[in-house]
């Protein structure tokens, strides 16, 4: 289903420092060329996964937060010490009240990522009206999937103990913020995948799951960006509960129930390399009976203009629409 008919404008991605004189160009990503990505242990990975900006954040977010934009918003910064994955973990908090969503960012992104690419901005109105309350999480991709040095399924244990951070601490710092029992996971690019997979595995914790040009399966994802070519020579029982594709296969029909109570949504380029992976998870989806709302768009569409669009498309849910 198409849902909006976007030109398209395919520009290299550079990382831009918000409020700086020295401007650089771009905020957008190439279109990959998958025919000649070739990556070695010894290189980074292709652009779409380092989309994730870089910016000194003690600097750059307070400049940018001396715009008339998060005037009259509640924003608190916080960081604490997990237990789960013993590290520093930061995050920020906009708003006070409504639905509480949490948002994971990009590929190896950081918690500040949705602020400087003006997602928060996006959502403005929703923040002030109160109908939602947004937490940027922080990732750890570069000490699970990222990270060389690990095994396949060194990589998934260290993303399942994000996971319990999410769910051990994360969540009940939000409901300590605020008592909305309602819950949106929301992500895009390997944020969408986290948001899946995590609903997936935590569908009792989440009302909503709004993923935008996500990844949903390993060995789909190795085709394009072989970042992820170790799913060919790894035992697949080691990763499972992190590849969302077979984890809904192998599902039990009593988790399979708990899933069908929580809203999926999943939109995603209709030339994105990523596609077919959403095709595969509808597919799964539709042969296990769990509704879901999968929306293809016209072109690429995986870059942040697009989905400031998709974001407030979604987020509110997906409206039923008249014959």
């Amino acid at each position: 289903m198409i849902r909006h008919n976007l030109s398209i404008e395919f520009c290299r991605f550079h990382n831009r420092q918000i409020g700086r004189k020295s401007k650089q160009q771009g905020s957008g990503l190439a279109k990959p060329d998958t025919s000649k990505i070739r990556l070695s242990k010894n290189r980074s990975p292709p652009p779409f996964f380092r989309i994730s900006s870089k910016y000194t954040y003690e600097d750059e977010i307070a400049e940018y937060f001396r715009k008339d934009f998060g005037k009259g918003m509640n924003r608190q910064y916080h960081k604490w010490h997990s237990s789960n994955l013993d590290r520093e973990m930061e995050l920020l908090v906009f708003g006070d009240s409504g639905a509480r969503v949490l948002v994971f960012p990009t590929s190896c992104g950081r918690f500040y990522d949705w602020e400087n690419r003006e997602m928060i901005k996006t959502l403005e109105h929703h923040i002030k009206q109160g109908k939602l309350q947004v937490f940027c999480l922080d990732s750890v991709d570069e000490e699970s999937w990222w990270n060389s040095q690990l095994s396949p399924s060194e990589k998934g244990a260290r993303h399942l103990d994000y996971h319990q951070y999410v769910i051990d601490e994360v969540l009940p710092f939000t409901k300590q913020m605020n008592s909305n029992d309602f819950v949106i996971a929301l992500g895009a690019s390997m944020g969408a995948y986290h948001a899946m997979n995590m609903t997936f595995r935590f569908p009792r914790s989440f009302n909503r799951c709004v993923a935008m040009s996500g990844p949903y399966d390993f060995a789909q994802m190795s085709a394009p960006y072989n970042i992820f070519n170790w799913i060919h020579e790894c035992d697949h029982e080691s990763v499972l509960e992190c590849n969302p594709v077979p984890l809904i296969k192998a599902a039990s029909q009593e988790h399979l129930d708990e899933l069908k109570k929580v809203e999926l949504i999943f939109p995603i380029g209709q030339t994105d390399p990523l596609h077919d992976s959403n095709v595969m998870l509808s597919q799964v989806l539709a042969e296990r009976d769990v509704p879901h709302s999968f929306h293809v768009w016209d072109g690429f569409a995986h870059d942040w203009p697009f989905w400031k669009d998709m974001v407030l498309n979604y987020v509110d849910g997906v409206q039923e629409e008249s014959s």
